[in-house]
């Protein structure tokens, strides 16, 4: 059965090992990797803020280089995060092996082999949405030389720089050490990204799945209850219950190490997000208006923002919904033909899926599809704020 979990947590697992933030052990070759990629995240910083505070830039100039500060501080809080918590994704890996394990029939197997499934394509869909805009991003550097060797003129074309970044030295004549280093820093923060959002995908599906077979186990055990003798309704319907009590016991615990490991990430990529959102949009309206000549790098920021934003508060929305459904599950059900004490037992299932306290990020903001529109008025807004003054 672990076998059959592995291999919905392959994708994750190999793309996490990739940048050293797979908690397999402190090997010499992923001290490396964190070396590297630490090193090389602060120098790009260091040198966005240089060229902030140093080069002299229009408005424009201004909102282009905020955009790709904005989405590399992400990249380095999300990196830097997941680094310090590794210990807590070991733990909450451990755990989900023993969910693996513990399941009793064919039923709840297929419930878990269903999300894990759906979980391992989400963040496959994810990935491409991510490192398909990356790839067109890495190549328009070189858009120059493409087009000198497909339509060649008599002078060769000026190299393209996508942001406006100044380095020490000649740019036209390091051209190719800075492109390789700008597209290897933007690559590893957008790995970065996919793979924490693989696992955590992966993280929120097995929640549904286990909130779905506590629904699953409450039902059998009502069923067991209301339509099996006196024997059946003193043993097996309340142990059924109990289980499934255990069962829920284990999800609530797990969903609040997942709010401690993922609430600070998620919050400062929060903050990071909408200001690249707003600062996207007044780049791309500044595209339109003649101002600024480039429109694909806000456009495809904006649209896989968007999608990001969306795709986050609807997972976390499902696993709403599936605590919802648990409440729902024993509402419609026959309980008040069990008896008293199984009766007690149900009524404190329903108290605890009353609570609504799952993820909260530092209490602030309550991942949803409101959250969702939240976020994107609250981007909007700043957008309007900085198009009036310009």
């Amino acid at each position: 059965m672990d076998r059959v979990k592995s291999d919905y947590y392959k994708f994750s697992t190999a793309v996490l090992s990739g940048i050293g933030l797979w908690p397999n052990g402190n090997t010499n070759i992923q001290r490396f990797q964190i070396f590297v990629i630490i090193i090389a995240f602060s120098v790009f910083l260091i040198i966005q803020f240089i060229s902030m505070a140093t080069q002299h830039y229009t408005v424009s100039g201004y909102i282009s280089c905020v955009s790709p500060l904005s989405l590399s501080l992400g990249f380095f809080f999300k990196y830097l995060t997941f680094l310090i918590k590794s210990e807590t994704i070991w733990k909450m890996s451990r755990d989900i092996s023993y969910d693996w394990v513990t399941v009793e029939n064919d039923e709840e197997v297929r419930i878990l082999t269903k999300y894990a499934y759906r979980g391992d394509r989400f963040g496959k869909m994810f990935a491409y949405i991510v490192w398909i805009p990356v790839f067109i991003g890495m190549t328009s550097h070189f858009s120059a030389e493409i087009l000198d060797f497909l339509f060649p003129l008599n002078a060769s074309r000026p190299h393209n720089y996508p942001f406006p970044l100044e380095y020490p030295g000649d740019r036209e004549k390091y051209f190719y050490p800075y492109a390789i280093y700008v597209d290897f820093t933007f690559f590893v923060g957008c790995t970065t990204f996919v793979g924490t959002e693989a696992l955590s995908t992966m993280y929120m599906h097995h929640v549904i799945s286990l909130l779905k077979i506590v629904s699953y186990r409450i039902e059998n055990a009502i069923s067991d209850s209301t339509n099996g003798s006196q024997k059946c309704l003193a043993d097996k319907g309340k142990e059924g219950l109990i289980k499934a009590i255990v069962l829920h016991t284990r999800v609530i615990k797990f969903t609040k190490l997942m709010e401690e490991h993922l609430s600070v990430s998620y919050t400062l990529l929060l903050i990071c997000g909408v200001i690249a959102l707003s600062v996207n949009l007044f780049w791309l309206s500044q595209s339109i208006s003649g101002v600024d000549d480039q429109m694909l790098i806000p456009s495809t920021c904006i649209l896989t923002i968007f999608i990001y934003m969306f795709y986050m508060n609807y997972l976390i929305q499902d696993v709403n919904d599936g605590r919802d459904d648990i409440f729902t599950a024993l509402y419609n059900s026959e309980w008040y033909r069990t008896p008293v004490t199984m009766q007690k037992l149900l009524l404190f299932i329903m108290l605890k899926t009353l609570k609504g306290e799952i993820f909260n990020l530092l209490v602030v903001f309550t991942p949803s599809f409101e959250g969702f529109a939240t976020l994107v008025n609250t981007s909007v807004s700043y957008f309007m704020v900085m198009y009036s003054i310009q």
